[in-house]
């Protein structure tokens, strides 16, 4: 709270700064908090005073007779707190219609919650390449949630946003930011070891600089090579949550020299980390286990393009010293990659 007030002129003590029109939810908040802050200072003035007045007193030995019954005073602590809530439930029943129902004519975008990343797709499939929402300003955004794992929940404060992403359905919800700016996602339901590390941005921008962003998405391959778009993916989809690209074992085996090693597998095996192994272990990790890890990574399957897929493992290459072969392609701008090796099904998990 002191970092909201510290950090902006214009934060609040117990919101922080909207960007969105949230007259709905903000007056209903203070008022939820002010109906607090009244009956339990009436509650505890009361006591107070009850405790100094029927305080025990040396010399006192009677008490006072009971006090009768009150209809009134019953109709009155009865009538009055139901009224209230009448009122609150009203009121948010109000809003959560508001964020529930999708205005017809939004700007619809796909938010996969996995552990511990957000991913962003766009109408066409494009993915965001910097890892963050990108949305033009005063536009209706419809949001369609699913996770691939567990319940996640996706939160804006500054959206006043909070919606569950539930594996096997689709949760929806929507906003229109008024405010150009980068805004703070949290995930709002605890998810698992690294929870707290999965963050991200939404960027409201001017209507032209989203079409500018959206031009770059589709057409990634075109403007950045693909060991460029490969380190993209890595930075921005997940992957280094669990890999390192340095050597330091995090979750997962470091991606650093494994290109063109030879895999230890669980079962006593080796495997060479080729194309097919690579594509297969993002896809299907449960296929081959690597020796000494466990096996907790969530299948990626259809979550990359078959050319992102080839950005992937041009990437590993270009940081392995165990491949020997020519990078050049790798660093060639919409080179027309052939994909790598695909499975033509799911393996049987060992």
């Amino acid at each position: 709270m002191l970092n909201a007030l510290l950090a902006s002129s214009d934060a609040s003590l117990w919101l922080p700064h909207s960007a969105v029109d949230s007259a709905h939810v903000d007056h209903l908040f203070y008022g939820v908090l002010w109906v607090n802050v009244i009956f339990s200072a009436l509650i505890l003035v009361m006591l107070a005073i009850f405790v100094f007045k029927y305080r025990h007193r040396a010399g006192v030995t009677g008490h006072d007779s009971s006090a009768g019954h009150s209809t009134a005073l019953e109709l009155t602590w009865t009538i009055i707190p139901t009224l209230i809530v009448l009122v609150i439930f009203y009121y948010g029943f109000k809003g959560y219609l508001h964020a529930g129902v999708i205005p017809p004519t939004a700007y619809e975008v796909t938010v996969n919650g996995r552990t511990w990343q957000w991913g962003y797709k766009y109408p066409g499939g494009y993915s965001s390449p910097d890892g963050m929402l990108h949305v033009p300003v005063n536009t209706k955004i419809g949001l369609v949630l699913e996770s691939e794992d567990v319940i996640h929940d996706f939160y804006v404060p500054a959206f006043r946003m909070k919606k569950d992403v539930v594996p096997g359905r689709y949760n929806r919800t929507w906003f229109e930011a008024n405010e150009i700016g980068t805004y703070d996602v949290y995930c709002g339901m605890y998810c698992g070891a690294q929870h707290s590390v999965m963050l991200s941005k939404v960027k409201v921008e001017s209507k032209e600089d989203f079409d500018k962003f959206m031009v770059i998405a589709k057409n990634l391959f075109k403007t950045h090579t693909p060991i460029e778009v490969g380190e993209m993916i890595y930075k921005t989809r997940g992957c280094a949550n669990c890999h390192s690209v340095t050597g330091p074992i995090i979750t997962g085996p470091t991606w650093q020299n494994m290109y063109g090693s030879e895999v230890p597998l669980a079962d006593g095996r080796k495997v060479p980390a080729d194309d097919a192994y690579v594509t297969e272990s993002i896809e299907y990790p449960a296929a081959k286990i690597h020796a000494g890890f466990p096996n907790v990574m969530p299948p990626f399957t259809g979550q990359f393009t078959p050319r992102e897929l080839g950005a992937i493992i041009w990437y590993m290459k270009s940081i392995s010293t165990n491949f020997k072969g020519d990078l050049t392609p790798g660093k060639t701008i919409d080179g027309d990659l052939p994909p790598a090796a695909k499975p033509a099904a799911a393996p049987a998990a060992p």
